[in-house]
């Protein structure tokens, strides 16, 4: 988690909504209601051509960035939940397919090592 935003989370924790309240401070964590937030999805799924993004798709692009920004397996699966470290392990292949650049796709496709023979 980054500094800034324990920091901000630490403070919160330790005041509550109503030392926050008292202190003249809003009671929100972040100044985002949950409309705010459900307007902010819906705009990003435009750019999605009629996906819907759901809590799960959200769950899993976010372990998939983490892995990709550096995150170890281990640090994902705890902080996806996961008892076990294989259902976390699948995460690896999507971030494999996106490591790879565009001439690794092309070359899989024109040997055939693409379609799984």
């Amino acid at each position: 988690m980054p500094s800034q935003l324990w920091k901000h989370l630490s403070d919160y924790m330790k005041a509550g909504p109503e030392g926050m309240i008292t202190a003249g401070v809003s009671s929100r964590l972040f100044d985002l209601s949950p409309r705010h937030i459900e307007r902010i999805i819906k705009e990003a799924s435009k750019a999605l051509h009629g996906k819907t993004p759901t809590p799960h798709w959200l769950r899993h692009t976010s372990a998939t960035l983490a892995l990709l920004g550096g995150a170890s397996l281990q640090q994902v699966q705890e902080t996806l939940g996961h008892t076990h470290i294989n259902t976390t392990q699948r995460y690896l292949h999507t971030v494999e397919q996106i490591k790879k650049s565009a001439t690794d796709f092309v070359e899989e496709s024109i040997t055939g090592l693409g379609s799984g023979a």
